[in-house]
């Protein structure tokens, strides 16, 4: 009696663990705007990724400062996955790690370093633009609205900064997007012929040959029509 008792316990004991669980779950829901998805934002996105080659640095983020109304740069060196989204007194991601911050100078079109920081975080989606690592979900549901669209992310998703919720955007609202990949695909297979074709000519000599003569009978008849005239 006292064992079915004690199993009883457990299994209750589960139960409620198990539900509490579920009421840890935070749902958000934000309206996305991809403004900052711009030319100044792809300059800084391919120097950031340049710099990391020259760098003792491996993974960077892009985010909005609206304090200064520009973009910056947090770049950390980790291998774990130290930037995530979670609930914490409201909607946040953080890296959690130490991270150096960098501007952009569109005067020397460089990157500049500002200052050293710890464990950084952002509460608003549209500030969070670009993650070169993977950021992941820690117990939150998060709806992103877009015009009369919407895009969910769940716990066990990975988290998309607003340059990959771009992406994502752009590849569902093409409807074209499967014939313009087999233009794509024609052409360059078109291109490859025609390239195939040019180092046959060239590596030729007889073509090489008929070309040449042909030009020279062309040129010679401009010059007799010449003189004719």
């Amino acid at each position: 009696m006292k064992k079915v008792i004690l199993s009883f316990a457990i299994v209750l004991s589960s139960f409620f663990i198990f539900n509490s669980k579920i009421e840890a779950l935070s749902e958000y829901s934000f309206n996305i705007t991809f403004d900052n998805i711009n030319e100044r934002f792809y300059k800084i996105k391919d120097l950031s990724e340049n710099f990391l080659k020259t760098s003792d640095f491996n993974n960077f983020v892009i985010y909005f400062n609206k304090n200064y109304s520009d973009y910056y740069v947090y770049f950390y060196n980790s291998d774990k996955d130290v930037v995530v989204c979670k609930s914490f007194g409201g909607f946040k991601c953080f890296i959690q790690t130490a991270v150096d911050n960098y501007t952009f100078s569109s005067d020397s079109s460089k990157l500049t370093k500002a200052g050293s920081t710890n464990y950084s975080s952002f509460d608003d989606p549209n500030l969070f633009l670009y993650s070169s690592a993977k950021v992941s979900v820690d117990d939150i549901k998060v709806n992103f609205n877009y015009g009369s669209s919407s895009y969910v992310i769940n716990e066990n998703d990975n988290y998309l900064p607003i340059y990959d919720l771009y992406l994502k955007v752009s590849e569902i609202s093409d409807p074209h997007k499967e014939e313009k990949e087999v233009l794509e695909s024609f052409y360059s297979l078109c291109i490859e012929k025609l390239k195939y074709l040019a180092e046959v000519f060239v590596s030729n000599y007889i073509y090489l040959a008929i070309i040449v003569i042909f030009i020279i009978i062309f040129v010679f008849k401009l010059i007799n029509r010449r003189f004719l005239w």
